[in-house]
C-alpha cells in the first residue's frame, strides 16, 4: 500500500500466524529435563534407604557384655593355633 500522506509514517501490518514457537519448545524441554532429574533423584533416594523388614529386629540377639560371657568367649578361642592355621593357608596357596 503506497504512502498517500507523506507526513504520516507507513505502518507495517502484522503477518498473522507466523509466530515463533521457540519459547514453547524451550519450555517443554525444560519441563521434560526437570521431570527426568526428579525421577533420577527419586530412584537414587529410594535405593539408599534400606529399611529392615518387620520382625528382623526380634531375631537379633542382644550382645552379652558380662565378664563371664567375655571370659567364656576368650576360653573358646584359646584352643585355636593361629600359627598352624597360617601354615595351612600358605600350603594351600602354594598349590595354586
Amino acid at each position: 500500500m503506497p504512502n498517500l500522506n507523506p507526513q504520516m509514517p507507513q505502518r507495517q501490518m502484522p503477518t498473522g500466524g507466523n509466530t515463533s514457537q521457540t519459547g514453547l519448545i524451550i519450555a517443554i524441554v525444560a519441563v521434560v529435563m526437570a521431570l527426568i532429574a526428579g525421577g533420577v533423584y527419586y530412584m537414587k533416594f529410594q535405593q539408599s534407604v534400606a529399611v529392615p523388614p518387620v520382625g528382623v529386629q526380634d531375631q537379633i540377639a542382644p550382645a552379652a557384655d558380662s565378664t563371664t560371657s567375655i571370659d567364656a568367649d576368650l576360653g573358646a578361642t584359646e584352643g585355636i593355633n593361629l600359627d598352624a592355621e597360617f601354615q595351612d593357608i600358605d600350603a594351600d596357596l602354594k598349590t595354586l
